[in-house]
């Protein structure tokens, strides 16, 4: 019996929730890239993914459409196939492992993002969560 693809959902990257190291528009930035480079490649909508070594899965990747003005924008094939390869990436570390995108590295550190155990992010929601809670201030007589 043959497994069934899961679905990788480029949209989901801008969710603001998702993941804790990137913004919802980094993450729609990410989306957009990696429909351009799909569509530049000449894939249609829910393409199969094989992944094949430590993880054997096989993935639907949904994106969605491209515009003119996506192509426009989008138009330095290196910076984006390097992002739209983040965005992939991203995407199938959340699916595969337990490990979510923390933080961007500094420069000189030879690699891009820190990773760390989805559990911490739900730490960092919650963090996220009393700090953009408004406080009263409380007079004590």
């Amino acid at each position: 019996m043959e497994k069934k693809a899961k679905m990788l959902v480029a949209t989901k990257l801008a969710e603001d929730t998702y993941i804790p190291g990137i913004t919802p528009g980094f993450g729609a930035m990410l989306s957009e890239t990696v429909a351009v480079c799909l569509n530049d490649a000449g894939h249609k909508n829910d393409i199969e993914l094989y992944i094949c070594g430590d993880f054997n899965e096989t993935f639907q990747v949904h994106f969605i459409n491209v515009t003119d003005q996506m192509l426009r924008c989008y138009n330095d094939q290196e910076v984006t196939t390097e992002y739209g390869a983040y965005g992939i990436a991203f995407l199938l570390i959340l699916e595969l492992t337990e490990y979510t995108v923390i933080e961007r590295s500094m420069k000189g550190t030879r690699f891009d993002y820190w990773l760390g155990k989805k559990i911490r992010n739900i730490l960092l929601k919650i963090m996220h969560a009393l700090r953009s809670q408004e406080y009263e201030e409380v007079t004590v007589v």
